[in-house]
Order: C-alpha cells, then sequence, then structure tokens
C-alpha cells in the first residue's frame, strides 16, 4: 500500500508475558529499534538512487526490469519496512530475552540441505556474514553491549550470540521484515548484498548502545582485560586463593566496598575530598579505606562483622539515645541542625578529631539536601530523620562515601526514586508517603551497627516500588491500543491528505474537487487505517481515472476512449459511496454534477476548473503561533491527554536543547506536567515505534498523557513540562559539594 507505514501494536497480554522486566533492558531494546528505523531510512534512500543507477547502465531489458521494480517496491514500502523491521526486532529481542528465537534459523545442520532451496540458504549466508561484519565493525561495543546486558539479565554465563543485542538477532529481525514487506527471494538477496556494503550504520547502533547502557550506569567500569572465568594457564591476581575463578565483571562491579579497598574504588577517595573541604590541610584518613588508628575498646562492629575504628563508647551510647528519642514521622518538626546541634552538645567532647570532621561531612551533605530545591518538602523530613543513624554508618565506615553499593547508600537511593515520583503535590495520606515513612520509623528504633537492616528495609522498598511500577505498567498497557489506534488514524488522515493534494494539484472541477476532498479522502483514509491495500489501491487507481477524465480533449480518437472508460468509472464511484455508505441525496448530487461534466467535455466545450490551493508564504520558524491541541481519549475508565501541536510550527523553530532533553529521555523517567493541577509527574512507560509518541501514565492515577515529541519540546521551551532529576539525593548532594570544593 502507498504510504504504507503502520504495524500492528502487539496486544496487552502478549507485551506483558513476553516483554523484558528490567526497565534498563527495556530502554535498550527501544533505543536499538528508533536507531533501525533511522538507518533503515538511510539505507532506502541510498539503494533506491544505487539501484536507479545500475537501472541505467544494465544492458540486459530483464535485468533493468527488475532492478527498476525492486526500486519502486522499495520506494513504496520503505516506510512500511522501516516500521517492521523496528516491530521484528522489538518481537526477537523479547523472544531472546526469554531464552528462544522468536523465529527458527532457516537452516539447522547438513541433514536438512536438501529441503532448502538455493536462494533461501543464499539468503541464510549472507545474514551471517551481515552479522560477521557488524562484529568485526562494531567489535568493542560488542564486548561492552554483551557483558552489560547479561548483567541487567542476571546471565554472566550468556554466549555472544545468546544476548538479546547479538548481531543474529538484527539478522533475524531484518530477514522477518523483508519477508513481511512482501519482497521475493531475488529481491530479498540484492538488498541483503546493498545491506553488505552500505550498512555501517549498523555497527553505530552498537556503539549508541554501548554508550547508552554506560550512561545508566550498567557496568561503567568494564574493562577489556575482564574474563568470564580465570583460564587455564593464567596468573592469578593477587590475592585470590587458589581454585577460585576470576570474578565476572557483573561480580566485579557490584560486589560492596570493604575496609581495604573501598578508598580504591574510586580514582580519589571521595571522605578525603570532603575532608578537605570541611577542614583545609587536614589529613586524618589512611590508605586503607578510612581508618585512622587502633581501635579502643568496645569500639563498634560493622554489619559484616569487620572490626572498625569509631567513636568512644560514650558518644556512641549518646548518639543511640537521641535517635530513638526522634519524633515520629509526621508527628511535629524536624530539626535541620540535628547534627550541628549533637556537635556542640557536651557529649560531643568524647569525639576524636576524625569522627568530628565525619560529623562536619554528614551535616554538610544533609545542609545541602535540604537546600535542593527539586526535593519535596516531605521527603525532606523523613529523609532529616535520617541524620543520626547516616553519621552512624559514617563513622562505621568511611566506605559508605563512595561506594553506591553500601546498604545505607541504597537505601537513600530507594528514597530517592520515590520522591521522584512524588512530587510535591504529594501528601501524608499518600500510599508511597506512609511506606517511605514507615521504613525512616524502622531505621530510627532499630539500627544499631549492623547494616543488615538497611538490607532488609531495600528489599521491602525496592519491592513497594516495583509494585507501583507495575500499576503504571498496567494503566499503560490500557492506554497503549488507544493512542496506537489513534496514531493510526492520524496516519490514515495524512496518506489520504497527501494523495488528493496531489490531484488538486491538477486543474479539476469544483464539484470533482469537492468529491475527492471530502468522500474519496474518507475512503481512502477508511482503507489505510484498515490496512486494506487492494482497497487503497483500487480507491487511487479510481481517483488518477477520475481526474484523467475531466482532462481537456481536442482529438477524436481521446474523446472516444472516454466515451467507453466513463460507465466503469462511474460504476466504481458508486462502489466507493456504497462503501462508505453515502446517502442519496449527496450521491445523487455527485453523480449528477460528474455526468454534466463529462457530457460537456464529450461535446468537446470547455469545463471551469476550481482554483488551486495556494502555495503557502514561506514563514521564518516561529513558534508564536503553536497551539496544544489536546483530543480526549478513554475506554471508559482510563483517561489519555494526547497532545499534539497544530499551527505553523516547524520542528527546527524548537531550540536544541528542548529537543534534545526530549530525545534523551528513557523509558521511566518521570516529568512534571505544570499545565495541570498540582503539577502531577507522570512516568514515561512507552514510546511509540511508529511516530515516537510518548505516553505518560502515574501508578496512582487513571489518567495518562499522550504527547508528540515536538509537543513536549515546545511545553519544556515554554516551562509547561520539566524532566524530573533521577539523581540520588545523597548522589546531589556529594556532587555538590565535590563542586564547591574545585570551587574553593
Amino acid at each position: 500500500m502507498a504510504n504504507e507505514n503502520i504495524i500492528s501494536f502487539p496486544n496487552g497480554s502478549r507485551a506483558q508475558s513476553h516483554g523484558p522486566t528490567d526497565p534498563f533492558l527495556a530502554d535498550a531494546r527501544d533505543l536499538v529499534a528508533r536507531r533501525l528505523r533511522e538507518a533503515m531510512r538511510t539505507f532506502s534512500e541510498l539503494v533506491q538512487a544505487d539501484l536507479m543507477q545500475q537501472a541505467d547502465r544494465a544492458e540486459e531489458r530483464e535485468q533493468r526490469k527488475f532492478l527498476m521494480d525492486t526500486r519502486d517496491k522499495l520506494m513504496e514500502r520503505a516506510n512500511r519496512l522501516e516500521a517492521l523491521v523496528a516491530a521484528q526486532w522489538q518481537r526477537e529481542f523479547d523472544a531472546a530475552a526469554q531464552g528462544k528465537a522468536a523465529t527458527k534459523a532457516a537452516v539447522h545442520g547438513l541433514e536438512e540441505l536438501s529441503l532448502v532451496e538455493d536462494g533461501e540458504l543464499d539468503e541464510d549466508l549472507i545474514v551471517k556474514a551481515i552479522g560477521s561484519r557488524l562484529r568485526e565493525q562494531a567489535d568493542e561495543a560488542l564486548f561492552g553491549v554483551e557483558r552489560r546486558l547479561a548483567h541487567l539479565m542476571r546471565r554472566p554465563d550468556l554466549g555472544p550470540d545468546d544476548h538479546p543485542a547479538a548481531p543474529a538477532v538484527i539478522g533475524r529481525a531484518l530477514r522477518s521484515a523483508l519477508h513481511e514487506a512482501e519482497f521475493s527471494g531475488p529481491e530479498r538477496k540484492l538488498l541483503f548484498q546493498h545491506l553488505m556494503r552500505d550498512g555501517a550504520d549498523l555497527a553505530d547502533i552498537y556503539r549508541e548502545l554501548d554508550s547508552h547502557l554506560v550512561g545508566r550506569n550498567i557496568l561503567p567500569n568494564l574493562k577489556r582485560s575482564y574474563e568470564r572465568e580465570q583460564r587455564p594457564g593464567m596468573p592469578r591476581p593477587a590475592g585470590q586463593p587458589a581454585g577460585t575463578a576470576a570474578p565476572s565483571p557483573a561480580q566485579a562491579d557490584a560486589a560492596p566496598p570493604t575496609a581495604s579497598h573501598s578508598a580504591a574504588a574510586v580514582p580519589e577517595d571521595v571522605f578525603g575530598l570532603l575532608q578537605r573541604l570541611v577542614a583545609p590541610g587536614t589529613v586524618l584518613a589512611g590508605p586503607a579505606g578510612g581508618l585512622h588508628a587502633p581501635m579502643p575498646p568496645g569500639t563498634p562492629l560493622a554489619g559484616d562483622g569487620r572490626v572498625v575504628a569509631g567513636p568512644a563508647p560514650q558518644v556512641w551510647a549518646f548518639l543511640n539515645t537521641i535517635q530513638r528519642r526522634s519524633t515520629p514521622a509526621g508527628e511535629g518538626p524536624f530539626s535541620t541542625q540535628a547534627l550541628r546541634d549533637f556537635k556542640v552538645n557536651a557529649a560531643s567532647e568524647g569525639l576524636n578529631q576524625f569522627d568530628a570532621i565525619t560529623v562536619d561531612i554528614v551535616a554538610m551533605l544533609f545542609d545541602l539536601v535540604f537546600e535542593d530545591r527539586d526535593i519535596p518538602d516531605p521527603i525532606k523530613a523523613l529523609v532529616g530523620r535520617l541524620q543520626i543513624p547516616v553519621l552512624k554508618v559514617a563513622m562505621l565506615d568511611k566506605g559508605f562515601f563512595s561506594s553506591r553499593a553500601h546498604p545505607a547508600r541504597r537505601l537513600l537511593d530507594g528514597i530517592s526514586r520515590a520522591a521522584v515520583r512524588w512530587g510535591q503535590s504529594g501528601n501524608h495520606d499518600d500510599p508511597l508517603y506512609r511506606e517511605v515513612a514507615r521504613i525512616v520509623e524502622r531505621v530510627q528504633n532499630e539500627f544499631a551497627q549492623e547494616t543488615g537492616l538497611f538490607e532488609e528495609l531495600c528489599g521491602e522498598l525496592d519491592e513497594f516500588l516495583a509494585n507501583e511500577d507495575k500499576a503504571a505498567e498496567a494503566w499503560a498497557m490500557r492506554a497503549v491500543p488507544l493512542v496506537a489506534e489513534r496514531e493510526k488514524r492520524e496516519a490514515a488522515d495524512v496518506a489520504a491528505a497527501q494523495a488528493v493534494a496531489a490531484w488538486r494539484a491538477k486543474a479539476v472541477p469544483e464539484p470533482v474537487r469537492d468529491l475527492l476532498e471530502n468522500e474519496w479522502k474518507t475512503l481512502l483514509a477508511h482503507f489505510h487505517f484498515h490496512g486494506d491495500e487492494g482497497g487503497w489501491v483500487d480507491a487511487m487507481r479510481v481517483g488518477n481515472d477520475l481526474v484523467a477524465s475531466v482532462q481537456p480533449r481536442s482529438e477524436a480518437r481521446e474523446i472516444k476512449a472516454l466515451a467507453r472508460k466513463l460507465p466503469i468509472l462511474v460504476k466504481d464511484v458508486q462502489t466507493g459511496f456504497d462503501r462508505l455508505g453515502t446517502l442519496p441525496a449527496r450521491r445523487f448530487e455527485l453523480i449528477d454534477s460528474l455526468f454534466s461534466i463529462h457530457a460537456a467535455i464529450l461535446r468537446g466545450a470547455e469545463v471551469a476548473a476550481a482554483p488551486k490551493a495556494a502555495e503557502p508564504a514561506p514563514q521564518e520558524p516561529s513558534d508564536s503561533d503553536a497551539v496544544l491541541a489536546s483530543r480526549r481519549l478513554d475506554d471508559g475508565e482510563l483517561v489519555v491527554e494526547s497532545l499534539a501541536i497544530v499551527g505553523n510550527t516547524p520542528p527546527e523553530s524548537l531550540s536544541e536543547a528542548a529537543r534534545r532533553q526530549v530525545a534523551e529521555l528513557k523509558r521511566g523517567d518521570w516529568v512534571e506536567f505544570r499545565h495541570a493541577e498540582g503539577n502531577p509527574r507522570y512516568r514515561l512507560s512507552w514510546v511509540s515505534p511508529q511516530r515516537g509518541v510518548l505516553l505518560f501514565t502515574n501508578p496512582q492515577s487513571p489518567r495518562a498523557i499522550a504527547v508528540s515529541p515536538d509537543a513536549l519540546a515546545l511545553q519544556f521551551e515554554h516551562g509547561e513540562a520539566v524532566p524530573v532529576s533521577a539523581l540520588p539525593i545523597f548522589d546531589r548532594a556529594l556532587g555538590r559539594a565535590l563542586d564547591n570544593l574545585k570551587a574553593a
């Protein structure tokens, strides 16, 4: 079908049962889907030009016809092929993530070769050759992609051809798309040969995917020297017991720091840097991760049983006392000065200089948390009640400052994720607030020195947030069919309008213009929406014949030919009216007008043409006349607000910064929409592979927002929508503290 680019969206149950549950995996899949569409668009344009040149040079008529037919088919189905490649990639990726291939390989063994046609075998070999070339061109990026995806899937044993982004997966997606787009065997072989030569963009996709995963902090320190296991004959790293395998990249990156290497886990010890900020010229931290002196009797133990240096027993006892008597969450104001008040209390006289600096560092970090405008006040109040527990953790283990894997840091990260989705509009009755308040109260009441409590609470908060995400996904699964159907209708309207515009470019009488712009455009949109390629082709043929039938004729043979064709043309128009259910009065009006026009042409008389559509005057890029149009979609319970730009607003009129903000959004990111009451925050749950429409949902609300990329960029530009920072609370405070150090 001309202009066809609509691929059916998978039904909700299939998407729910087979899609990756890890949001980072889903992000990786969708990123490659978008890039594959772009690569196929560029590829199609290059191949069309090349096939035209080959056809011009071809000496044999059959070869020239084959090349031109392939070029015409590729031009006609280019948009559809783009969408098919993206859809097939997503299907193959999801299947591989489940440990199986969505499409079976063409050839499995020598015993099957006799059953395979030569062309199919050639195609199978070419697909494998494309995979091999991809490995050569993107070797370094593939190394990182394979190990990072294996880490996300918790499958460190995955082979290079087993992970869901393997070159073989792209090969299967390309092959399936060409089959579904109904290219013949020789045509597929020809296109695959061009892919072998002009498919360098595919290797760039792996480089971008690897950078994307690194940017999401997936094994950011992965080096090529890492190995999955210790190979025989290879010397063991220092300190590794004999018979012990070397750690996998995933294990090496995820391992929590211990006293012997926490400082070495970062280029420069974070505690040492902060120490220079609060006490310039004082160097107390030792080289072994922050242990500073022989421990006095009664020193506390870290959660893993290691003996570490800490404050005097009387100081520790006082910290326990003020932690226990903190006001429960929601029952009174919290103190932002708890740590500084402790520092001037007589009980702090038992602090040595090392621990006194630790108090100053933790107090400074909490000050930065309280000053952060992006953190909702209710969340600040909850985090403020953790001042004493966090101080105790920092006194026990200075690696806390450097290691995100530390249980206490992970709990703070979890609270950050809660803060992102809660926003300033939340209240104390919100389930999310109550859950975080419960966790904070348990820390206040139960934490002594064992970090196992933080591990337990991390698990509970992670489970709660995962259930929240499932609720958002459930709303998304209900919203996606509504948005996808709207996209299909809009695409059908655009395709039909383009066809009618081409006819309007020719001189046609007013009644014919009226018929084309109303009934016939509606008919074309109907066929496009329902994927009826035969109906679309027939309607286009009738439209072409109708426009041709009202052109002036002067020669007798042309008039006779028209007279022979008119009965069939009128019958075809009537069939279109039947399909639409056109009312009898309207039908009679149009047919009567056509009869009068054709009668005049057969007599050789001139027929007045309707004025051609005026060419729009060129405009300077400006968004001053841009308007956001809102359309309501609902299924009886769920309501989707669909936003798009109406007006003459070329994409280049939007600022590069705003468009980049939209392009950098990933599934799971949150955006605050300030055009709605209370400035609610919504989670990006789905991006349309067809037109890039972004669907935002909220786990607590049966409302969703579907917004086109340009419309969201316009909202970002005007401050009507704001991306919410996903950087954890404590990381933000650390970053600001280190920035202050650099500026000092």
